[in-house]
């Protein structure tokens, strides 16, 4: 890693609740992940058979916007309710269950993408479309990629940036790859990832590990075991460039 900056190191001691609230301190501008309801926000999805994450029916949306286009006022409500359903209203979600299931709106069924609707919204503690989702999955062959929850940090190329307790700025563009390997200027490593913990472990002469606080568009802040500010930003898929 290379070091781009040194500003003074802080003087004094912190008091230990003073290091509790910066160890969660999440800059301005990042949404707290346990906050997070928006669906394109949580991370990469595993797409469905057409190749598409579960939330984006694109020939659904593409055929909506050309009705609502028209001034089909059902095209208009179907778009607005996808827009909360997305957005993680579990309300809205089950509604939109309902829609895929039946092709009510003038589209066809697709009960993958109602199962996954149903789903979300029976997670967030929807009794009715729980249910809804159980009754799908008695009746059809639903796949995996619709019950499964999205990935935070993936294959592909990330930039990362630290800065440590004296100051320092360090950045490095490394690659994630499918077999756990970690690669970049300098680095040849291993990595992993607890989707439950949220924590990021990079080895490399030394084990670094993060844990995941915060994301905003392609970015995600975390926090080292000191409590050090990272941010991980995905670039893309391995060999984009």
């Amino acid at each position: 890693m290379h070091v781009v900056a040194r500003n003074p190191a802080p003087q004094g001691r912190i008091p230990p609740d003073a290091k509790a609230q910066a160890a969660r301190e999440i800059p301005e501008g990042f949404v707290d992940l346990d906050a997070m309801k928006a669906l394109p926000m949580m991370g990469r999805w595993t797409p469905l058979p057409d190749g598409l994450p579960p939330w984006l029916p694109f020939q659904a949306l593409a055929e909506m916007a050309r009705r609502e286009q028209a001034g089909d006022d059902a095209a208009r409500h179907w778009l607005e309710v996808y827009r909360h359903a997305v957005q993680g209203d579990n309300a809205a979600q089950r509604r939109m269950g309902g829609a895929f299931e039946s092709g009510s709106a003038g589209i066809g069924p697709d009960f993958a993408r109602a199962f996954f609707w149903y789903y979300r919204a029976g997670l967030a503690g929807d009794a009715a479309a729980t249910e809804r989702a159980l009754r799908l999955k008695d009746k059809h062959d639903i796949p995996l990629a619709a019950m499964q929850e999205p990935a935070l940090v993936y294959p592909g190329e990330w930039r990362m940036r630290r800065e440590d307790r004296e100051g320092a700025t360090q950045r490095v563009t490394v690659e994630l790859h499918d077999d756990q390997r970690l690669a970049g200027p300098g680095v040849n490593g291993l990595w992993s990832f607890d989707a439950a913990r949220r924590v990021l472990t990079l080895a490399h002469q030394e084990t670094w590990r993060v844990r995941m606080l915060a994301c905003r568009e392609a970015l995600l802040f975390g926090r080292d075991a000191t409590g050090v500010p990272c941010t991980f930003e995905r670039v893309g898929p391995l060999g984009a460039r």
